[in-house]
């Protein structure tokens, strides 16, 4: 005989606002991976470049600047 007492049942309800509840955690974490790689990635780039991020930022916009002009 089992001495455990039964484990509780689980409504339809409850599992599904259980899955909603994932799903909309899921989504909203999913744009932090892509954030977090990006930012390493150009932390990296820029921390091997000697020049200071402000006119790294700035030659940045005067390349685009000027190939919008073209």
């Amino acid at each position: 005989m089992s001495k455990h007492a039964p484990l509780p049942t689980v409504s339809t309800e409850h599992r599904r606002l259980a899955l909603a509840s994932i799903a909309l955690v899921a989504l909203g974490l999913s744009g932090c991976v892509g954030v977090a790689v990006t930012g390493a990635a150009v932390g990296a780039v820029a921390s091997g470049d000697r020049r200071s991020l402000g006119t790294q930022a700035d030659d940045c916009l005067l390349y685009t600047s000027d190939a919008a002009d073209e």
